[in-house]
């Protein structure tokens, strides 16, 4: 007889779970190796807590990023009564940033290169001193005086990173801004605002500060590097060839997103006798990501045939 609990362990049976809600799928697995950062499997986003940043008339926002993407959101934030608004987003080579302050709107739209979607750390740097704007990534630098005088930003969201979520209306996110978010990681992200408690830069602690993550995986980045450069957000060729099966190791960790992948072909075969039926045949090439419990995951690739004819449904 003793008095220690003993401990009795049961594996989790997750098909009985009644609800799911921005969880991670069974197939994701976890990487073996890591760096610090934020990893943004895309279509998600980060929402730190309201009190991290309020805006100001001087501030300086900073963080390094990586990515293959050619377009995403980096950064949001608002005003819950006013108009006043920060976005930052990357397209096509373009880095924007636009701030909304006390009635008057300031963007500035800089030529960064492609070099920012090679999967390689960038560093971005952002400031606003007076109605001065400023924006810098890696090399490149540049600044936009605004139109009216030095107008203070005030806001009272959560400050959104990497997306934003998929119910959030805002005017500043019409049809063109890249909602379905970042796929790729952020590490060191500082702020220094005049409104802030403390008027130094404090790098922030995205695990700490955070809320709410969709899709976001906040113990660290994959360490493996992308062999697609600046590619959009769709899919890229995994596999070309005959045989049925076929696995890669190499997949990227950006994506986030599962898509089945079916390249069909439909042959229609009829003979010369005229009273014989019409055959249909239908061969699909389907591919089904997969993980394994070692880290490892890959594509799977299978061919599935259907045959019919016109007097009887298709079967396979």
């Amino acid at each position: 007889m003793t008095d220690s609990p003993s401990e009795d362990g049961h594996f989790l049976d997750w098909t009985k779970a009644t609800k799911k809600e921005a969880v991670y799928e069974s197939w994701e697995g976890c990487p073996l190796q890591t760096v610090d950062g934020a990893h943004f499997l895309g279509h998600g986003f980060l929402e730190l807590e309201p009190d991290v940043f309020s805006g100001g008339q001087d501030f300086d926002i900073s963080m390094d990023f990586r990515t293959d993407q050619l377009n995403a959101l980096l950064l949001f934030t608002y005003n819950t009564q006013t108009e006043d608004y920060v976005l930052v987003e990357l397209e096509a080579g373009l880095l924007s940033f636009i701030i909304a302050a006390d009635g008057q709107v300031t963007e500035l739209r800089m030529w960064v290169g492609l070099g920012y979607c090679d999967g390689d750390w960038k560093q971005l740097s952002l400031a606003k001193r007076g109605s001065v704007i400023s924006a810098a990534v890696n090399d490149w630098a540049e600044e936009v005086w605004g139109a009216g005088g030095a107008a203070r930003l005030s806001v009272d969201s959560p400050l959104y990173l990497g997306g934003v979520p998929a119910e959030l209306l805002h005017p500043a996110l019409d049809a063109q801004s890249h909602k379905h978010g970042l796929g790729g990681c952020i590490r060191r992200f500082t702020l220094h605002g005049d409104e802030r408690s403390r008027p130094v830069s404090e790098s922030v602690n995205l695990s700490v500060a955070s809320r709410r993550s969709v899709h976001v995986y906040l113990d660290g980045c994959p360490t493996s590097e992308s062999r697609f450069n600046c590619r959009g957000n769709d899919s890229v060729l995994v596999y070309s060839g005959r045989q049925t099966q076929a696995t890669d190791y190499g997949l990227q960790p950006f994506t986030g997103i599962t898509i089945v992948l079916n390249a069909c072909t439909a042959l229609h075969q009829q003979e010369e006798d005229a009273h014989s039926d019409s055959l249909y045949e239908q061969q699909c090439i389907c591919c089904s990501h997969f993980s394994n419990n070692n880290g490892e995951s890959g594509i799977n690739k299978y061919i599935l045939a259907a045959k019919a004819n016109h007097t009887s449904r298709m079967s396979l």
